[in-house]
């Protein structure tokens, strides 16, 4: 279970891994050791342990800095953690409207040959033609 010491040191690792620009905030802006990061562990709870003994292991050696832990990581703990942290970080409204993104939208593929949808539409509005099936022989 993620407690208040854990959502403190997601901040701390999320300071270095996802600081923001001039047209994205920080993620200790908007605070994703919150409500976003209970929204991704709640869909993926399969990261949670995992998570879990990533910043077990962070709080474990306080000689190393942020920078420094993230740097000890191996390709899959960098992983999971970019997962849990993109994942919160994207569920942020300001994050979404600082990057235009609108949400998934239905389109319409339009009827200009793919798929030959034309063709088909075509021949179902044709007559009906029946033929003649073969006699049987013997």
């Amino acid at each position: 279970m993620v407690d208040s010491v854990h959502r403190e040191l997601i901040l701390a690792l999320a300071k270095e891994v996802l600081p923001g620009n001039d047209h994205q905030p920080a993620a200790i802006d908007v605070d994703i050791s919150g409500e976003p990061l209970d929204r991704v562990l709640s869909s993926r709870p399969d990261l949670e342990g995992r998570l879990l003994d990533i910043l077990e292991r962070f709080a474990a050696d306080e000689s190393l800095t942020a920078a420094g832990f993230v740097a000890t990581l191996d390709a899959q703990e960098l992983r999971v953690l970019m997962t849990v942290f993109c994942g919160a970080y994207f569920l942020v409204r300001e994050v979404r409207r600082a990057i235009a993104y609108t949400g998934q939208q239905a389109l319409t593929l339009d009827r200009g040959g793919f798929g030959g949808e034309e063709l088909a539409i075509k021949q179902m509005n044709l007559p009906k033609r029946y033929r003649k099936p073969p006699e049987r022989v013997g």
